[in-house]
């Protein structure tokens, strides 16, 4: 089993999701994840309400932090295509 690892970033105003690696290391995994929910996720909990209503942009995020990474989506192959990584100073 692999984990996809997907860069999120803000490209043309629209948050965007893009596969760039996968792994099989479960302790990367936790580790991209918490670093998510620590940051992009809790400033969405955080802010909902303004970002529904339109008052706080999504740009407000990534101004300060420029991307993010997370590790959700568990494959039973690999993508040949995309890097095996075990840390993540190969990102």
């Amino acid at each position: 089993m692999h984990t996809l690892i997907d860069k999120i970033e803000l490209i043309d105003n629209v948050m965007t999701y893009t596969e760039v690696a996968q792994t099989d290391d479960d302790v990367l995994i936790e580790e991209i994840n918490l670093n998510y929910d620590s940051t992009l996720g809790q400033w969405i909990e955080t802010n909902i309400t303004g970002l529904e209503e339109g008052t706080i942009l999504l740009e407000e995020f990534f101004n300060v932090t420029p991307l993010a990474y997370v590790a959700r989506t568990t494959i039973s192959y690999g993508h040949s295509d995309l890097p095996l990584v075990t840390s993540m100073g190969e990102l």
